[in-house]
């Protein structure tokens, strides 16, 4: 009879349904601790996916959000999410999109960001699978987050386009 009555709240347990909490990217404009300043990109400069019916798609490059740490001189950690895994897997079997973190040089160019370290940050991909991805960037500078390429394989014909855009949220500490 105990072994029921476990097995019966383990199970109520894991059917109950989780309030989940969904950001997206303009929740996340304003001031951050530390001086630190994050915004959004402009929908006009957002990716776009390219979706094939029952294919496999690209995407088109795009700007996501704006870090401004000029002010502060720690370390900024920036954690970028990809918060509609749960939408997308309805229309699509993969979205993988490759991240690419940016630097404004003094002339006020985009140039390949560096972590502490001195290396240039590598190559980062976000998936439907891994939805998250993290950097700690070096203080003193701004910095552009974007998505600089990335393909999909679209489950069946889409009339219209992509009926879906992947959505992200940028946590900033």
């Amino acid at each position: 009879m105990k072994k029921k009555l476990l097995f019966i709240t383990l199970i109520l347990i894991l059917l109950c349904p989780w309030p989940v909490a969904y950001a997206h990217e303009h929740s996340m404009a304003g001031t951050q601790p530390g001086g630190v300043t994050v915004t959004s990109a402009g929908s006009a400069d957002k990716p776009t996916l390219e979706v094939v019916g029952g294919g496999i798609g690209g995407l088109s490059p795009g700007h996501l959000f704006y870090i401004d740490s000029v002010d502060c001189g720690a370390d900024v950690s920036a954690a970028l999410h990809l918060t509609n895994s749960d939408e997308l897997v309805k229309y699509f079997r993969y979205v993988i999109l490759k991240v690419g973190v940016w630097k404004q040089a003094a002339d006020g160019e985009w140039q390949r960001a560096r972590l502490s370290s001195g290396e240039v940050v590598p190559d980062t991909y976000l998936s439907m699978q891994n939805g998250m991805v993290t950097y700690r960037l070096p203080g003193y500078a701004r910095y552009r987050i974007s998505i600089d390429g990335g393909c999909n394989y679209s489950l069946g014909a889409v009339a219209g386009g992509s009926p879906v855009s992947p959505s992200f949220y940028l946590g900033v500490e």
